[in-house]
């Protein structure tokens, strides 16, 4: 049996600081060895340190034993962007060599903080992912709202229970999201087609407008039931089928594109203006893609969805 020595004890200094902007940018004057920042990861905690959703924790900023910046970069960038001061331990002297093992844990997910905080008690990833998808979705990240924009940038945990928390305040009778994940629950069909949570924001944004029309056209999906080739409702289901079959991962907008315009046309009767997909005389089907047009970064800008009417 091989005896392991007694670790020797670092001499790791730790105290609770006000960080203000001008702080955070004397500390990040000794930033001198750090991974890539991540803008869109700082600008997510700015959002939530200028809403007041930023929680004071054991996380530090962390200097190493020459004064090096080893931990925090993302934290003081924030505190700049967001124009606030925060509280945060300032642990100093810490060995250079714990660099290697920082943040290499599993990160808390949105479904994590619904689970530990006690806010939703079944279906926490879907939850989550529906919360994402509506924050996104209401700052037109997905609509015409706002052109150019491509991708989307990270929704905080903190942003995700507190959509949550307004969702939990609504009126008794009103459609909530955990109502919408109950009833997506039951289409089988559909969530092998989209993602639970998608098909949960799906049923509480059409649900919002029609809730009979929604229920219809997701069960005349979940039971493959089409009134001929130019059904909306068919055009949906053979173009989403399409994509899983070819491992097609289709982004979420490009999901509620084909959703809604296909939501549009089966409430108004009227056939798609331009079919997602055509079956040919071989029985074979032929894809309408959506295509992409480059931005100034060289990212594709795929076509904006409609809104649901």
């Amino acid at each position: 049996m091989t005896l392991v020595s007694e670790p020797v004890k670092p001499e790791i200094s730790m105290e609770l600081e006000l960080i203000d902007p001008e702080k955070a940018e004397q500390y990040l004057g000794k930033n001198q060895s750090n991974r890539n920042l991540r803008k869109a990861h700082y600008l997510s905690q700015a959002s939530d340190m200028k809403a007041g959703r930023w929680q004071a924790s054991h996380m530090s900023i962390a200097f190493d034993t020459k004064g090096k910046l080893i931990d925090g970069q993302h934290r003081l960038h924030a505190i700049i962007e967001s124009g606030t001061s925060m509280w945060l331990f300032v642990a100093r002297n810490v060995p250079a060599s714990v660099q290697e093992v920082i943040d290499t844990s599993a990160a808390r997910t949105g479904a994590d903080a619904l689970k530990l905080s006690g806010r939703v008690d079944t279906n926490h990833p879907a939850v989550a992912s529906a919360a994402r998808t509506a924050i996104l979705w209401s700052e037109g990240h997905h609509r015409p709202v706002r052109r150019g924009v491509n991708g989307a940038r990270k929704v905080t945990n903190s942003e995700i229970t507190s959509w949550v928390d307004e969702q939990k305040k609504l009126p008794e009778g009103a459609l909530s999201i955990t109502g919408a994940v109950a009833m997506a629950r039951q289409w089988n069909q559909v969530n092998d087609l989209m993602s639970l949570g998608l098909t949960s924001f799906a049923t509480l944004l059409l649900g919002s407008i029609d809730m009979d029309d929604t229920v219809r056209f997701f069960s005349k999906l979940d039971n493959i039931e089409f009134d001929g080739d130019d059904d909306p409702v068919k055009q949906f289901y053979l173009r989403e089928n399409e994509a899983k079959k070819s491992r097609d991962q289709l982004r979420i907008s490009e999901h509620l594109y084909f959703l809604i315009t296909a939501w549009n046309a089966f409430r108004t009767d009227d056939p798609l203006p331009k079919p997602f997909v055509k079956i040919l005389a071989s029985g074979k089907i032929s894809i309408t893609k959506l295509e992409g047009k480059p931005n100034k970064a060289g990212i594709m800008i795929y076509p904006q969805v409609p809104d649901p009417v």
